[in-house]
């Protein structure tokens, strides 16, 4: 399942309907040409042979420090906050994110994530082992707000971002890509989003310029 993080284009596109007018500042692609921070990084070789689903099993390095085990082919992914990015690089969750059993949940999404079951914020401890992940990805450390690392990392293989990283759509959408060997789809998402942001821009300089036109001959 493909997708550009739709927030993010919203709120591009309001950037640039504020800019048209006057003096047009790109402040899109502050980070368009930098990479995520490597802190995925690989301590055993890649299998020749990867699958459709992803590549081998790997031992990665966390934003906190902590050596995680990433499934060769995760299949029960518990991402909270983080959907947008999993679904855009192809993979989907077993829960969706929530607070108040539903009563706040990412609205934009609900195309994509259908009849998901909930799960908290604070990702209460009960709730993760029902869902029976195989992988636990999660913005940051407070979002452990249930119990400590540990007790989720005994549920299953839990990979923290740090702050900086979950901070940045871009970073965070190269660092999952990475994570789940899917860089490929990450980059090329970037790509089509770039490309949407200056077509529609040049459509709104048209339009300006065919509004003065009007306006003033």
């Amino acid at each position: 399942m493909k997708k550009i993080y739709p927030y993010t284009l919203a709120i591009a596109t309001s950037a640039m309907l504020l800019t048209a007018c006057g003096d047009q500042e790109d402040t899109d692609n502050n980070s368009a040409n930098g990479e995520a921070d490597e802190t995925v990084e690989e301590t055993e070789d890649a299998d020749d042979s990867e699958s459709d689903a992803g590549g081998s099993e790997k031992t990665v390095t966390d934003g906190y420090g902590n050596e995680v085990t990433v499934p060769a082919s995760p299949e029960r992914i518990i991402a909270p906050y983080l959907e947008d990015p999993l679904l855009t690089i192809g993979l989907e969750p077993i829960v969706q994110w929530s607070v108040n059993n539903g009563a706040s949940v990412q609205d934009y999404l609900a195309d994509e994530l259908g009849d998901l079951p909930y799960i908290d914020y604070q990702l209460p401890l009960e709730s993760v082992m029902e869902a029976d992940p195989d992988f636990i990805v999660v913005p940051d450390e407070g979002t452990l707000g249930s119990g400590d690392y540990n007790q989720y990392s005994q549920m299953a293989p839990t990979y923290v971002m740090d702050s900086e990283t979950s901070a940045d759509w871009r970073a965070t959408l190269l660092e999952m890509g990475s994570l789940f060997d899917r860089d490929e789809e990450a980059e090329m998402a970037l790509e089509e989003y770039d490309a949407h942001v200056e077509e529609v821009k040049q459509e709104l300089n048209d339009a300006v310029g065919m509004i003065k036109w009007l306006l003033f001959g």
